[in-house]
């Protein structure tokens, strides 16, 4: 596949740079996430298992005392990271950032195996337009959080269940793409010829 040098260009620095951008936010997330899950998870079990040998009256008085003190702390610890989890919306952000980076990295293969709406385009620089129309159609998706609350999945996470319009109806006077910005818009430059 044969792409211009300012078409390449404008793939490293927003495709590649947002790509690397969310799985680096999502390792943090998934990080994050798996410890707070795991700490409340496991915190209450091991809470729930010294309560029970707490109640025994044979424990002499300074394993009592520190069996107290340690269900205090795990206690602690528990609340803390099951708050944390849910202040900070951590499984949320794991699936939604999961899902974004998945759409983006199947549509960067779609457009370099040239399959489904990519083979039939005319030529290569047309395939990058409609690339580039259905990244910034990825990256600006507004995944609401509650949307995951109903567990069904949603049709309109997926970046081909969205139709696209024909590219003959790219405006070429919106101006050429500037370099690095949040969102991956390509016109085409206003010396094209109809």
């Amino acid at each position: 596949m044969e792409l211009s040098q300012s078409d390449m260009i404008l793939l490293n620095n927003n495709y590649v740079y947002e790509v690397d951008k969310l799985a680096r936010d999502l390792r943090c997330v998934k990080l994050w996430y798996f410890v707070l899950t795991n700490t409340y998870s496991i915190g209450g079990i091991i809470t729930t298992s010294i309560l029970s040998v707490y109640g025994l009256s044979t424990l002499p008085a300074a394993t009592s005392t520190a069996l107290f003190w340690t269900t205090w702390v795990l206690s602690i610890l528990v609340l803390v990271s099951n708050k944390l989890s849910r202040v900070f919306s951590l499984d949320r952000k794991y699936v939604i950032l999961e899902n974004k980076l998945n759409n983006l990295q199947l549509e960067g293969w779609r457009f370099i195996s040239r399959v489904g709406k990519y083979s039939i385009t005319a030529s290569t620089h047309h395939a990058f337009l409609l690339f580039c129309r259905r990244i910034n159609k990825i990256q600006s998706q507004k995944l609401a959080i509650g949307n995951f609350e109903n567990n069904s999945p949603r049709s309109d996470l997926s970046p081909s269940a969205a139709t696209d319009p024909p590219l003959d109806g790219i405006d070429p006077s919106r101006g050429p793409l500037s370099t690095r910005t949040d969102s991956f818009r390509y016109t085409l430059p206003t010396t094209a010829a109809k």
